[in-house]
C-alpha cells in the first residue's frame, strides 16, 4: 500500500510547491476544495449503497416471511376445509346406515345407527364446519364477493342439509320403532354462524339471503319469522 500512496504524495507535493513558490495560492485550495468535494460525495455514495443493499436485503426477507406466512395460511385453510368435508362425507355415510337398518327388524341396530349418527352431527360435523367458518372469516373480511360465495355456497347447503337431517331422523316411524324423542337444533349450535350471515349481510343488498336465512331456522323450528321474512325472534 505504502508502495502505491509514496509516489502519488510526491506528486502532490511538488505540485503544492510549485504553485507556492509561484505565488498561486489559489489554485491548491481549489484542488483541495475539489479533493474534499470528491471525498464526500464518494463517502455519500458508498453509504448509499449500503443502506440501499441493507433495504433490499430487508425487503427480501420480508417479503420471504410474507408469501411463507400466506402459503402456511392457505394450508390451513385447506386443512380445516379437508377435515370439514371429511365429517361431512361420514355424516352423510351415518345417515344412509340409519336407512339401511330401518330395512332390517333389528330395532337395536336402528337405535344404535341413530344415536351414532347424532353424535356425529353434533360433535364432530357441526365443530369442523364451524372451525372453517372461524378460519374464513378472516380470509374473506376484505372481499365482499367471497363473503357472499361463502354464505351461498356453504352457509345455506349446510342449513339445507340440517333440514334435510332433521326430517330423516325424526321420521314418526323412526321414532316409534326405537322410543326415542326428536332431535332438535339449539341456538347455541348454530349461532356463530348465523351471526357471520348477519354481519356480512345488508338488510337491502342482501333481502333474499337475509329471507332464505330466516326460513330455513324457521323449518329448523327454532324461531318464528315477521316483516316479510326478515325479522328473527328465537322461540
Amino acid at each position: 500500500m505504502e508502495d502505491v500512496l509514496k509516489p502519488i504524495l510526491e506528486i502532490i507535493i511538488r505540485k503544492l510547491t510549485e504553485y507556492l513558490n509561484n505565488n498561486d495560492y489559489w489554485t491548491p485550495v481549489i484542488y483541495a476544495m475539489i479533493f474534499v468535494v470528491l471525498i464526500l460525495v464518494l463517502g455519500y455514495l458508498i453509504n448509499w449503497y449500503r443502506t440501499d443493499s441493507r433495504y433490499r436485503q430487508e425487503f427480501a426477507g420480508a417479503e420471504i416471511k410474507q408469501r411463507t406466512d400466506k402459503i402456511q395460511y392457505i394450508e390451513k385453510i385447506q386443512g380445516i376445509r379437508r377435515k370439514y368435508e371429511e365429517q361431512s362425507i361420514l355424516f352423510q355415510a351415518s345417515i344412509m346406515t340409519i336407512i339401511e337398518a330401518m330395512q332390517s327388524t333389528d330395532t337395536q341396530r336402528v337405535a344404535v345407527e341413530w344415536c351414532n349418527s347424532n353424535d356425529i352431527f353434533f360433535n364432530q360435523f357441526m365443530p369442523s364446519f364451524v372451525n372453517y367458518i372461524e378460519v374464513m372469516e378472516i380470509d374473506t373480511c376484505k372481499s365482499r364477493s367471497k363473503r357472499k360465495s361463502l354464505i351461498d355456497n356453504e352457509i345455506i347447503k349446510l342449513f339445507q342439509i340440517i333440514n334435510t337431517y332433521l326430517r330423516t331422523v325424526n321420521m314418526p316411524f323412526i321414532l316409534g320403532k326405537i322410543n326415542k324423542p326428536p332431535i332438535e337444533v339449539s341456538k347455541a349450535s348454530i349461532i356463530y354462524i348465523v351471526d357471520y350471515v348477519d354481519n356480512n349481510t345488508n338488510i337491502i343488498l342482501d333481502y333474499t339471503r337475509k329471507k332464505k336465512i330466516n326460513e330455513l331456522l324457521k323449518e329448523m323450528q327454532l324461531i318464528e319469522i315477521s316483516l316479510w321474512g326478515l325479522n328473527r325472534t328465537y322461540k
